[in-house]
């Protein structure tokens, strides 16, 4: 752990200040908090506060609208089942959630917005860029978080079986061979979150949504410069 915390201290100081620039992911109409689309990071923050402050005072149905949206509207993870969502909206509210490596890139959605101080969004991105960011930051015993089925053409595609995360060097067991520490699939989420509150804490605790986001912006400019450095190597 002591090697990742360090590699994902040292891509954080590099890319946050650039961060509130180049961070941008849409943000559809929503009621109650803006009337017109936006994208940037101050919007997305405002809004992660914004369906936290909705989520504390709601009912289970209005808790089922809000996830809807967090994970299918803003998420784009659109498969999900309705009974699925009602299990995630459960977990949410509980101590000790059951957190699987299955589903963990809706449930982390829900999890973020009932409690940020707590959660963080696991995804594609985020797991490429951490593998990405300690290989670029020239860990020995590295930290290999499992991935997430996703379909970027440069983190992973899992349809064309392309991308950072189908390249032999950066495959899980390629990974563990070259000396990385294997983390339990369902153990994956749990270690995503002491990670970074290792990192919050390090950074004098700045929100753990912080780094999730500066983990997702710059997720394909990580995965390309590992993928760079290797054929180089």
């Amino acid at each position: 752990m002591k090697e990742a915390v360090s590699a994902i201290l040292g891509f954080y100081e590099e890319v946050q200040p650039r961060l509130q620039h180049e961070y941008t992911w849409k943000i559809p109409v929503v009621d109650g908090f803006s009337s017109t689309p936006l994208s940037g990071y101050d919007a997305n923050v405002e809004l992660k506060k914004f369906l936290n402050k909705e989520w504390k005072s709601a009912d289970f149905e209005k808790k089922k609208e809000l996830a809807r949206f967090v994970v299918a509207d803003w998420g784009g993870v659109r498969a999900n089942k309705v009974e699925t969502l009602d299990r995630y909206i459960t977990q949410a509210d509980l101590q000790r959630p059951i957190t699987p490596l299955q589903g963990v890139a809706s449930y982390s959605k829900i999890f973020a917005i009932a409690a940020p101080e707590q959660y963080a969004i696991y995804d594609a991105r985020v797991a490429a860029c951490l593998n990405a960011s300690q290989f670029l930051n020239g860990v020995r015993r590295g930290l290999t978080f499992n991935y997430v089925s996703g379909r970027n053409n440069i983190i992973g595609h899992a349809t064309k079986k392309q991308g950072f995360v189908f390249h032999p060097s950066f495959k899980s067991n390629a990974l563990h061979t070259v000396g990385w520490d294997a983390i339990p699939k369902n153990e994956t989420y749990q270690t995503y979150l002491t990670l970074l509150n290792s990192c919050s804490k390090a950074l004098s605790n700045i929100p753990l949504y912080a780094l999730e986001m500066c983990l997702f912006a710059f997720a394909e400019e990580q995965c390309n410069k590992a993928l760079a450095k290797f054929a180089s190597s």
